[in-house]
């Protein structure tokens, strides 16, 4: 089962169709995903994952996600 996602705030709760994920695939690299085994996003998470711009697999339940953009810092110096 595929399932597409996008976030509309700065930080969305999804609950996920089905809870055996097996990979993930992100496109944007500046996005944080934070599995959970309860809906709603409540409870410890099960998994974090950092920005990453390449296909990941994972042999893991979850029953949501929240999905959270992060900004980068520049490390550059502006004199």
């Amino acid at each position: 089962m595929v399932q597409h996602i996008r976030p509309t705030d700065s930080t969305s709760c999804f609950n996920l169709q089905s809870r055996h994920i097996g990979s993930i695939d992100l496109n944007d690299p500046s996005i944080q995903l934070t599995f959970y085994r309860s809906k709603d996003c409540l409870g410890a998470p099960t998994r974090i994952l950092q920005p990453c711009t390449h296909p990941t697999k994972l042999m893991m339940k979850a029953r949501s996600v929240a999905i959270k953009r992060i900004r980068r810092i520049s490390t550059e110096q502006g004199f």
